[in-house]
């Protein structure tokens, strides 16, 4: 082992991601993990946008409430699960979302 190998801030050459391909990891995290983990800004588009009437019924339909300021609409839930489903739905229709706990913040909401 030389100093190179032996420093903390080293930088490595390449990465082997066959590694990534072993049965612990598919097992752990299923298949092309890595592809659903790295998802570069922008990949997610707001194709169709849901009108405030829509979104009220969809947010209302989980125990939500929205809020709306001037540039985005907060979601407030009363259960993190809730919360957690509401945000799947709303990504898989193409919007955008910010989740902490059980808050949900919309930005470009018409």
């Amino acid at each position: 082992m030389n100093a190179i190998d032996q420093s903390f801030n080293r930088i490595p050459c390449h990465t082997d991601w066959h590694r990534y391909d072993s049965p612990t990891v598919i097992r752990r995290h299923g298949r092309s993990f890595l592809e659903r983990a790295w998802k570069p800004e922008g990949t997610v588009k707001n194709t169709a946008t849901l009108s405030k009437d829509q979104l009220h019924s969809l947010v209302e339909s989980y125990g939500g409430h929205c809020v709306t300021t001037s540039d985005s609409v907060l979601l407030i839930f009363d259960d993190y699960h809730w919360t957690r489903r509401c945000d799947a739905q709303l990504v898989k229709l193409g919007q955008s979302t910010l989740r902490w706990g059980c808050y949900i913040q919309l930005h470009g909401v018409e």
